[in-house]
């Protein structure tokens, strides 16, 4: 295991501290915005919420588990595959999003 002081921070990248707490607003962001949609039945759940872990000055694990119909009981292994967005700011308003993707869980 590596020291604190051995880590050394990329110019230009946000400090772990911002990418935990980009994880932390995104997380309790999730559910309101699934709220929101008119469709609710459409809307793909995340059951289990929104997780972060092994924070590093150049990167953070995410996770979650989407449920995306009423079959696809967690850990059921049922229904369909979905894309799902992600992305990480430097600020918890989100006006300074420093990265973002898709992937098909």
């Amino acid at each position: 295991m590596t020291s604190r002081s051995e880590h050394h921070q990329t110019p230009g990248a946000p400090s772990r501290r911002t990418v935990v707490k980009a994880a932390a607003a995104t997380g309790a962001l999730l559910p309101l915005a699934a709220a929101t949609t008119a469709t609710a039945a459409a809307t793909p759940r995340f059951l289990h919420g929104v997780a972060s872990g092994d924070p590093l000055p150049d990167g953070v694990l995410l996770w979650t588990r989407v449920t995306p119909t009423e079959e696809a009981r967690p850990g059921s292994g049922a229904g369909p595959d979905i894309e799902v967005g992600w992305e990480v700011a430097a600020d918890a308003a989100f006006s300074s999003v420093v990265a973002r993707g898709t992937v098909t869980a």
